[in-house]
């Protein structure tokens, strides 16, 4: 309500536009995660990453909740097929767009919950992932799913062999 009062009816492009301008005057040269409330990355005018919130429905086979969000059954052929159409989805509106320096996949997994399946686990999520991506964003970097703290090595070992960030 407040933007509102201050910039009026079409307040969600003043918003958007000011935003822009404080970031380049602060030094801030790039939006952060989560950025395409309110269509700012649209307007391509700061460099941005995306975060595709990737959830199969389908969660890995005998996963224990822990610190960190559900691994996807990396097994299913509905893993890939779900993560392809999701890609696909986010595809139409920046496949080729130059603003565009990344995409996360995923957010925080809770690997610690695979128990002596990570590494296979990993191998093969990460695997999948980026061959994903590189088939329908081959010019975008593949940004990992940033992991948590205290997460077992395997799970950090097999992002780094696929990610081309790990964060």
């Amino acid at each position: 309500r407040n933007l509102e009062r201050k910039y009026g009816p079409n307040w969600r492009d003043c918003f958007a536009d000011t935003l822009h301008t404080r970031f380049r005057s602060w030094g801030i040269n790039t939006l952060g995660n989560w950025c395409w409330s309110g269509g700012i990355w649209y307007m391509r005018r700061t460099p941005y990453v995306l975060t595709i919130d990737y959830s199969s429905g389908t969660v890995f086979p005998g996963w224990k909740r822990c610190n960190g969000r559900p691994v996807p059954d990396v097994g299913s052929p509905k893993f890939a097929a779900d993560l392809a159409e999701r890609v696909e989805a986010f595809a139409k509106n920046m496949k080729d767009d130059p603003w565009c320096l990344g995409v996360f996949v995923d957010n925080e997994l809770g690997w610690s919950g695979c128990g002596d399946k990570v590494a296979d686990a990993a191998e093969k999520y990460y695997s999948t992932v980026r061959a994903v991506l590189k088939e329908k964003l081959p010019n975008h970097l593949y940004l990992g799913s940033r992991i948590n703290i205290g997460i077992p090595e395997a799970a950090w070992r097999a992002a780094a062999r696929h990610c081309d960030v790990v964060s």
